[in-house]
């Protein structure tokens, strides 16, 4: 991680701007090289600091392939810091939509408390049947 950021410092130097824009980019360089803790405890940081979700889905995807529920939780506690608890639920539910696990996206959308909120419901309606209905009511 520490030569992912010299590197980010020397192109600022270089160029004379701020690396806030390629913080998020360190995430996912960790991630490729299989740093998946660093990975995380770098979405950590850039939460606390900055209030950006960086490369949240892969992230999740990451978590999920590899079963691992405690980063799992810490992914959500991050999240829940910048999009409250139901946007965070909303937005993992879509991710676990998007990979194509249903159930796990159904437990998420059955948690207690969770508002209805018709602009994600539409959405996830229109991702779940096939393209052609989401292209026929988009674009009519």
């Amino acid at each position: 991680m520490d030569l992912y950021q010299k590197i980010l410092d020397i192109s600022s130097e270089i160029l004379g701007e701020s690396n806030d824009s390629m913080d998020g980019f360190i995430v996912k360089a960790l991630l490729d090289s299989g740093d998946s803790e660093g990975a995380l405890v770098k979405f950590e940081e850039i939460v606390e600091q900055k209030g950006r979700l960086h490369f949240l889905p892969q992230l999740v995807k990451e978590f999920t392939l590899q079963e691992d529920k405690a980063r799992m939780q810490r992914l959500l506690d991050a999240s829940v810091k910048v999009l409250r608890e139901e946007g965070a639920l909303y937005t993992i539910a879509r991710i676990y939509l998007e990979m194509g696990r249903a159930p796990q996206a159904r437990k998420l959308l059955q948690a207690p408390g969770l508002r209805y909120k018709r602009l994600n419901f539409v959405y996830y309606l229109t991702f779940c049947l096939s393209p052609f209905f989401y292209l026929v009511t988009v674009f009519p």
